[in-house]
């Protein structure tokens, strides 16, 4: 099949750091631009704008895209049709039910009959409206997305395709000024036998982090007079959870420290030990597959795509979601047994390596444009 270049508008609000659609889009609009096509983005903004401009991805900032006023939703449909013929899009691929919403009446308003209408859907979602997801195509992240789709959505199976999430190979060439480490007391002692947690994401009650705060507490309380004792937690991201975090962190009396959302994770990642999720519901997180970039020994809760990827004591720890006790246990046998540790990330690499990543994920994203469009 002659790969033809292709016209694609991707549309996503809020594009934030602490954000995995943002993430998935970012390298989306910087991969299929690299390839050759020609890429357009709207979005109402968000802290990560500088990626765009580092990548030269041309974009459009609608400020009120997010905002559900007939009168505002009218006036973006009008201004985003414009924008679809003004660029000659074929493919308008949006991650987010209101979005999508918005890009099919902009489409049908063009009137023209060829554009295809993409939606990667990144969540696992309870509640229906009956007018969401009804684009050509919807990309599910995971199995669990996509089982989700069908059994409360009633998507026909022949419309979703199962294309992971992935992590991209160029940030093991990234590096990071660690001296903030300093400034913040935080693994700032290379000689000091400790042990280095790192866990990011949205302070928000799905991600479930007062779980790893509460584990903690039980480790210093159990192991006071052990050899367990000094485990440092750095925690980041923000978001509507955050001053309950920091109430919990002063009670507890634990070491951790909150640190605000960043451009990059990698060097975070690299120079921890030990990496958690505690989610009580996750998709099929970048954080994991990002970890497992970096060969960290990871711990997840056993939940949706976590456990699709995590195989216990294989490539990483699974607990109870909730159970900060059986958490607790986890960290605990991860500060004990190095050899399972190593193990783990070195196992969890290898498959993120061979599938999870833009060299394996962008090209099957890039057939099915070029399929659906025949």
């Amino acid at each position: 099949m002659d790969k033809k270049k292709l016209n694609i508008l991707y549309i996503s609000p809020n594009f934030y750091y602490t954000c995995g659609r943002s993430y998935y889009f970012n390298l989306l609009l910087k991969y299929f631009r690299r390839f050759g096509h020609n890429v357009v983005f709207i979005t109402n903004g968000g802290d990560s704008l500088e990626r765009l401009k580092e990548n030269n991805i041309k974009y459009y900032i609608l400020p009120d895209l997010d905002k559900k006023k007939p009168s505002i939703y009218l006036k973006n449909i009008k201004k985003i049709s414009n924008i679809i013929v003004d660029n000659g899009i074929q493919i308008v691929h949006s991650n987010h039910r209101y979005t999508e919403k918005i890009a099919l009446s902009a489409i049908k308003r063009t009137k023209k009959k060829n554009v295809l209408s993409v939606i990667t859907v990144l969540s696992i979602l309870k509640r229906r409206y009956y007018i969401e997801y009804k684009s050509d195509i919807l990309v599910a992240v995971s199995n669990a997305v996509k089982d989700n789709l069908e059994k409360i959505f009633k998507v026909q199976d022949s419309k979703i395709k199962v294309i992971p999430n992935f992590a991209e190979t160029e940030e093991l060439d990234n590096s990071l000024d660690l001296s903030m480490y300093k400034y913040m007391n935080v693994w700032q002692d290379s000689t000091t036998k400790q042990l280095k947690i790192l866990s990011a994401g949205r302070f928000h009650e799905e991600k479930n982090f007062e779980t790893i705060l509460k584990a903690l507490k039980i480790i210093k309380t159990t192991n006071e007079n052990s050899q367990i004792q000094n485990i440092n937690l750095l925690l980041i991201g923000e978001g509507p959870e955050q001053k309950k975090y920091e109430k919990l962190i002063d009670e507890l009396n634990i070491n951790v420290k909150i640190l605000s959302p960043q451009k990059s994770l990698g060097g975070f990642i690299r120079n921890s030990d030990v990496c958690i999720l505690p989610s009580i519901i996750e998709p099929f997180p970048n954080f994991m597959l990002q970890c497992g970039l970096f060969k960290k020994p990871f711990i997840g809760s056993n939940v949706d795509g976590i456990k699709e990827l995590i195989i216990n004591e294989k490539n990483g720890l699974l607990f109870e979601a909730g159970n900060e006790s059986e958490l607790a246990e986890k960290i605990i046998l991860f500060t004990k047994n190095i050899k399972l540790r190593e193990k783990c990330g070195e196992n969890l690499h290898k498959e993120i390596i061979n599938k999870y990543t833009e060299k394996t994920v962008i090209p099957k994203i890039e057939k099915l444009y070029y399929e659906y469009l025949k």
